[in-house]
């Protein structure tokens, strides 16, 4: 009972440092170029209710259907934004910030099943200082909120295999999750039953397989998402279904008309998304061949890291199967890579009764670099022309320099405590991890808001246009909704400089356009440049007719 107390209070803990991490300050920063201002404004258009009761089906960016995402998370969003009247940068936000907390939780309580208590409350606070993790939980985007619900489908799976609870309640649980992944982001969110397969088949118990589909169970895992995009195609423009489901998953799946990345993307990627815990890798397989896969190893701790390594290994090969390829789709099997980082190295450190001795050489080194990199930054607080504030550096620098310190102390304990040293060790990286991620959240990302952020090109544009009137908009879809979200007008896409042309000649009065676009316009319509702004690190132009040069420029209003 004592334990089990212990075991909560630790996890309460975790909780608590997820919640310091990622729900502070959500609001603070602007949208950040090109997905965020664009789920902000279609959950907006969706909470305003601007389209009506057809509009809670049909998801729309700019008045028009938005067929790219399922509803389920520009439903979150809106219903986050409706008690303050608008999808306000928080509020769109929210949504991944509470996923994100419920994915530590929840992979505490898998580690608890699959592990052992300490294995669980590690593996949590790998995955919370993981760097693209983290990163993500912050953000308005989909794939946190994807992984809550994967992660909680093949959570209900390995309750039904230790069997804990009632088989029904673990079915249903397990059927749900599933059908809210798919209403989250598309048919990867069945993603879990191809992991099952693989780990069941490495058991040699694919027959089992059945076991876990009643006859009720599509009721739950797709009868939600078919309702969805039944009602969606029905109530849509012609067309929606074949752009929603025919080009929009072949296109990205066979041709890669979105992000397309070589077949070993993934090998690079991953790894660097996985940072810091992703150095612990070249351990694993030692520790798996010693302390895991021997014959007189606990078949059960076999089983579970059997498991884990599918579930990280199927989403591998499956994602490098697609054409298209992003670092995050790969997300959702971080819970698992976190709980076999956090494993191995519980099992490394009694097994060598001391610290392994490339880490003890590997952490000074990652401090020097830090504090180097550190100081670097606040002697010279700028980094390809972006200036930085200095007391980011200097904080860096502060943070590498106790970790070391603290790290050199525990390694000079009494040869008796070496396991309890090490240990603190553990707790030196990650405390050191999380202080870096806090810094880079409260104090890293303001300073690049400027640039990664449509909202000064947005006012800009929206400042120069008469009340009432679209913003033209040549060549950048993506800008689209951060147009829209910030500036308050319609867009018109503009294809080409004859379309910019003609635009004009209707009345139009401002276009925004990449700065490279500007020479080919200029060669169809003679035009102003009124205002330059970065944003998804490229440089915008805000333009209107030479005619309107004289008026002078606008008072430039503040964000909506």
């Amino acid at each position: 009972m004592e334990e089990r107390r212990a075991r909560r209070r630790e996890e309460l803990l975790v909780l608590m440092a997820s919640a310091l991490l990622l729900l502070p300050r959500l609001g603070a920063l602007g949208l950040w170029a090109p997905d965020e201002p664009r789920y902000a404004q279609v959950a907006e258009e969706l909470r305003s209710f601007a389209h009506g009761p057809s509009g809670l089906f049909v998801l729309h960016l700019n008045g028009e259907a938005y067929e790219q995402k399922p509803p389920l998370y520009f439903w979150a969003a809106a219903l986050a934004g409706a008690p303050g009247g608008r999808v306000t940068e928080g509020a769109a936000r929210l949504p991944s910030a509470l996923a994100g907390i419920a994915c530590v939780a929840l992979t505490m309580r898998l580690g608890a099943l699959l592990l052992s208590p300490r294995a669980s409350v590690l593996g949590g606070l790998f995955l919370l200082t993981t760097l693209e993790f983290a990163h993500l939980a912050r953000r308005v985007q989909l794939d946190i909120v994807l992984t809550l619900f994967e992660l909680a489908a093949l959570y209900a799976f390995v309750r039904l295999e230790k069997k804990k609870g009632s088989r029904a309640a673990n079915l249903v649980g397990l059927h749900a999750a599933l059908g809210l992944a798919v209403l989250t982001k598309g048919p990867v969110g069945l993603l879990p039953l191809l992991v099952l397969a693989v780990a069941l088949g490495f058991e040699g118990r694919l027959a089992a397989l059945r076991g876990l589909f009643p006859a009720w169970s599509p009721l739950l895992s797709l009868a939600p998402p078919l309702a969805w995009l039944a009602a969606a195609a029905t109530l849509a423009p012609a067309g929606f279904f074949h752009a929603a489901v025919v080009q929009n998953l072949w296109g990205r799946v066979a041709e890669g008309t979105a992000h397309p990345r070589p077949f070993y993307y993934y090998a690079y990627q991953f790894p660097l998304d996985f940072l810091p815990w992703s150095l612990l890798w070249p351990f694993l397989p030692a520790v798996a061949w010693r302390r895991i896969f021997a014959s007189s190893v606990d078949p059960e701790r076999r089983w579970a890291w059997r498991f884990l390594l599918s579930w990280v290994g199927t989403t591998f090969v499956v994602f490098s199967l697609f054409a298209g390829k992003r670092g995050l789709y790969l997300v959702p099997a971080a819970p698992a890579a976190a709980l076999l980082c956090a494993d191995a190295l519980l099992l490394a450190v009694p097994e060598r009764q001391s610290w392994p001795r490339a880490l003890s050489y590997l952490a000074p080194a990652l401090a020097a670099s830090l504090f180097t990199v550190g100081a670097r930054l606040a002697l010279f607080p700028q980094v390809w022309g972006q200036p930085l504030p200095w007391t980011f550096g200097a904080a860096v620098a502060a943070v590498a320099a106790a970790g070391a310190a603290a790290w050199m102390w525990l390694g000079r304990r009494a040869p008796t405590a070496s396991e309890r040293a090490a240990l603190g060790r553990i707790g030196v990286a990650i405390a050191s991890a999380f202080a870096l991620l806090a810094l880079a959240f409260y104090l890293l990302y303001p300073s690049l808001d400027d640039e990664k952020s449509p909202r000064p090109v947005a006012l800009a544009a929206a400042a120069f246009a008469p009340p009432g009137e679209p913003i033209g908009l040549l060549g950048r879809s993506p800008l689209v909704g951060g147009l829209v979200y910030y500036g308050g007008r319609a867009v018109v896409e503009l294809d080409s400089p004859l379309d910019a042309r003609a635009f004009l000649a209707r009345g139009g009065r401002v276009i925004v356009l990449d700065a490279k676009k500007l020479d080919r316009l200029m060669a169809v319509v003679p035009v102003e440049v009124r205002t330059r702004a970065r944003a998804d690190d490229r440089t915008l132009l805000v333009v209107t007719p030479q005619k309107d040069v004289a008026e002078g420029p606008p008072e430039v209003p503040s964000a909506p």
